[in-house]
């Protein structure tokens, strides 16, 4: 089990016996600072957004290969989204992408997910898709077929996107009217 701690730039990790019962918390430093959302890719890979808050531009995910006992150890670190604000991440399920929301930003940040634990951004700027402005970027989900879902609190709606071979995204449907007090985000 694992916990991001972004007071404290750490990532505090437990295991969990049969029994559920958690150990005692072990910490590991985030590379980055304010380390934030996170998922999972292939092979217990664990991806986390780093905020970097009041920074302007400032954002990155780094990854982390886990052991055995879920020890997280750096794969990949800070690799910049050159936005703002890098909060909620989702993998998708084929474990090959994984994006970032942007909330200060608004926009969505791709990288591809190498065989070899090494992340790289889908686009030069850190700009896999610029959301509407004054809608807000928070947090992201998957579905089966590797659609993209985004939270857009500010205007109270979902945004569809369909993530192609490539990871490009295309925005699909769109769900609103919802209340501006939504926070929460999944898909099943």
């Amino acid at each position: 089990m694992y916990v991001t701690e972004k007071n404290n730039n750490r990532i505090t990790y437990f295991s969990v016996d049969t029994m559920g019962l958690a150990s005692a918390p072990q910490f590991v430093p985030s590379p980055g600072s304010t380390p934030f959302g996170f998922g999972f890719g292939r092979r217990g890979k664990l991806i986390v957004t780093e905020a970097f808050p009041g920074i302007m531009n400032a954002s990155a995910v780094s990854a982390f290969t886990t052991n055995d006992s879920g020890r997280p150890t750096v794969a990949a670190a800070t690799i910049p989204t050159f936005q703002t604000a890098a909060c909620w991440l989702a993998v998708t399920k084929n474990g090959k992408f994984a994006y970032a929301a942007n909330a200060a930003s608004e926009s969505i940040t791709g990288y591809r997910i190498y065989d070899d634990e090494s992340l790289a951004l889908l686009s030069p700027n850190g700009i896999s898709s610029q959301v509407s402005k004054g809608s807000g970027a928070t947090d992201l989900a998957v579905d089966e077929s590797n659609g993209l879902w985004m939270l857009a609190p500010r205007a109270g709606g979902v945004v569809a996107f369909s993530v192609d071979a490539a990871g490009k995204l295309t925005r699909g449907a769109r769900i609103y009217n919802l209340p501006r007090t939504i926070t929460g985000l999944v898909y099943r």
